[in-house]
């Protein structure tokens, strides 16, 4: 069994709100004596515990797993040595310009098929009220 320490800090995963934080309030607060021994820095995603009873860090990572959410130990050195991922650092960057790019295409098969920007921009008397297949796909896709 763990020692009780001073100071118990976790690195939670997906905590990302003030909504997420009240959950983990909710959830620790009997836990460790109080809402008064719970620190949250949710812009690093750290929890500081200060609990005044005897818990272990294990106690505390099994209460935040019930909320659906995950805590490890937060190691400062860790942090420092990984560096993020291409995909993690870019990822979110590379699909929104994948969606911009295949609206783009879309709409200019849209145009290209109905005739003229005219009918494609919501002319739908222009082709009978349906958009063709392909532009459909490429709509989707995006």
């Amino acid at each position: 069994m763990e020692p009780k320490t001073t100071e118990l800090i976790f690195k939670i995963q997906d905590m990302d709100c003030v909504e997420e934080v009240s959950i983990l309030k909710r959830e620790l607060s009997p836990l460790v004596g109080g809402e008064q021994h719970l620190f949250f820095d949710v812009l690093n995603r750290r929890m500081i515990v200060n609990p005044t009873a005897e818990i272990t860090a294990a106690a505390i990572m099994e209460a935040v797993s019930q909320t659906g959410m995950r805590a490890e130990i937060w190691d400062e050195k860790k942090k420092q040595a990984a560096p993020a991922s291409f995909w993690s650092r870019q990822g979110r960057t590379l699909l929104t310009s994948l969606s911009g790019l295949m609206m783009g295409t879309a709409f200019l098969t849209h145009v290209y098929l109905a005739g003229s920007f005219g009918a494609a921009l919501g002319a739908e008397e222009a082709t009978n009220g349906s958009m063709p297949l392909p532009v459909r796909l490429q709509y989707l896709s995006a």
